[in-house]
């Protein structure tokens, strides 16, 4: 019952800050509208450049299956990226990370609302563009819709964002050990856009540099979803691929709890 009691109260509170965050997010709305373009132009441009790339030779792709992956990203992006690394590490080099530890509650649970209302807004703002870029490039978009693929691309994209929130507790939690995080926090968020597929596609990789990619953690937070709905994966390697992505959600997890308890230490120990 106890156990209950606290999942209950973390998702709790996890909609009051969502609810507020909501409303502050809104006030902001230059931000909103910088928001807007950076998520509707930078998918844009991928695609236009490996577009182009298909086309120049022989390749293992086309144009056509660069648009569908980059339509997809503008999507998946939005739902599995988390914001909480911001709010986190911010809030530790302030020295303001202090509350969170006399609240009764888990801080993930404030970083898991507002990290929320930020994708709730962005997805519902960008909303317009994907329905007008669906009907211009329609033609040249495609996925596997069905009942089987459809269920397993919403499990993926669940996995992708709670392996991305981990991530970025994990990450934030630097800010302990490192003031300099400003820099590490802006080489992090970009080496996890090029490991993701973000940036490039990881269909386009060599059979063993797409090996190490798969090894990793990173493409489960974004290509692999997509590889799912796009129909470009085998029913084995879709099993092999959740093998890994499970595995990871567990060790990143016990990472997790081994690094807060460090930087809470250490945390202590600077207010001596």
């Amino acid at each position: 019952m106890e156990t209950i009691s606290r999942i209950a109260q973390f998702f709790k509170v996890a909609l009051m800050e969502f609810k507020m965050g909501i409303s502050s997010e809104l006030t902001y709305r230059w931000q909103i509208l910088l928001w807007v373009i950076s998520d509707a132009t930078q998918p844009l441009i991928f695609a236009t450049l490996w577009s182009v790339v298909a086309s120049t030779g022989d390749r293992d792709f086309t144009a056509d299956q660069m648009v569908s992956y980059y339509f997809m990203v503008t999507i998946v992006g939005r739902l599995t990226q988390d914001w909480s690394i911001q709010f986190i590490s911010n809030s530790i080099i302030k020295g303001e990370f202090s509350k969170y530890l006399v609240k009764p509650f888990s801080y993930m649970s404030e970083m898991l609302g507002m990290s929320m209302a930020i994708r709730t807004i962005r997805l519902l703002l960008i909303l317009p563009f994907l329905l007008v870029g669906y009907y211009l490039f329609r033609d040249l978009i495609s996925y596997e819709l069905t009942p089987n693929s459809f269920t397993l691309f919403l499990f993926a994209l669940l996995i992708g964002y709670i392996m991305n929130f981990i991530l970025g507790n994990i990450f934030a939690l630097v800010a302990f050990f490192s003031k300099q995080i400003y820099g590490l926090r802006a080489l992090y968020i970009n080496f996890v856009s090029i490991l993701s597929g973000e940036y490039i596609p990881l269909k386009v990789l060599a059979v063993g540099a797409f090996f190490l990619f798969e090894m990793l953690p990173f493409r489960y937070v974004l290509s692999f979803p997509i590889e799912i709905i796009s129909g470009d994966l085998t029913h084995d390697q879709i099993g092999r691929g959740f093998g890994i992505a499970l595995f990871w959600l567990v060790a990143l997890s016990f990472i997790y709890q081994f690094t807060y308890k460090m930087a809470i230490r250490r945390y202590e120990a600077e207010g001596i």
